[in-house]
């Protein structure tokens, strides 16, 4: 297997969370060309796999350097002209069975590390079937489709999460709308308390609005905590009149 163009190098280092791997001097740059398509290597968050026998050894790169871990003072000048990468193990895949998260092999030293091809992401995330939604393309490969268990995303709790700026609104956008267009008879209800969804549900959805003339927001009393009702009545009755909220 030292001879496919997917070997990346050989493991130096193994710990309870995480694998060190030399990357081989053979490797000839940091984005060689396999099977007509570029493949990155070093870049934080690309997928690695390690071959054991009919078990193979998912994982991804949580760190690039050009010294190990474990280097001290007297072999880093030997060591500043290799390449090393620090993996996160995610998940393996036993002969012909589905890929599975968690680690029940551990690899070893000098275990062999290659590339993943769109071949083998096809495998770790899937074929698309029935109750499943398509959001997107993977970053790694424009050809590979990702997709949502729709029953497990919204009978559980979800989280979109980024900094500022990072695409979250457009990212939920996305999803309800593909969520709406592949199951006509599916109903959403959108809390919109900044505005954002107005214009990219327009042909979709019906939007109310506070103070709207056309379709304004009503807010039944019984949806109001006490202190809010109260809060009502102590402040919009006036000389035995009831000033309805808006």
């Amino acid at each position: 297997m030292l001879n496919e163009v997917t070997y990346l190098g050989k493991i130096v280092n193994v710990d309870s969370s995480a694998i060190e791997v030399d990357i081989s001097e053979a490797t000839p740059s940091a984005a060689p060309i396999i099977r007509g398509r570029i493949y990155k290597i070093g870049q934080i968050g690309t997928l690695v796999k390690i071959p054991i026998g009919n078990i193979t050894l998912y994982g991804i790169v949580s760190s690039v350097s050009n010294t190990m871990r474990t280097v001290t003072t007297d072999t880093i000048e030997k060591d500043l002209g290799n390449r090393y990468l620090q993996i996160q193990l995610i998940g393996e895949k036993i002969g012909s069975n589905e890929f599975t998260k968690g680690i029940g092999t551990y690899p070893t030293i000098n275990d062999e590390v290659h590339l993943v091809t769109e071949e083998d992401l096809k495998s770790i995330y899937g074929e698309y079937r029935d109750g499943l939604v398509e959001i997107g393309k993977h970053s790694s490969s424009e050809n590979l489709p990702v997709f949502l268990e729709l029953q497990n995303l919204v009978m559980r709790h979800s989280a979109i999460l980024g900094s500022t700026g990072s695409g979250k609104s457009n990212t939920v956008a996305n999803i309800i709308k593909k969520i709406i267009n592949d199951y006509k008879a599916s109903r959403i209800i959108l809390i919109d308390i900044h505005g954002e969804y107005g214009s990219a549900f327009k042909n979709d959805a019906k939007i109310f609005k506070i103070r709207d003339d056309d379709n304004p927001l009503h807010i039944p009393y019984w949806a109001m905590t006490y202190d809010e009702f109260a809060y009502v009545f102590s402040t919009h009755v006036y000389h035995g009149n009831l000033v309805a909220p808006i």
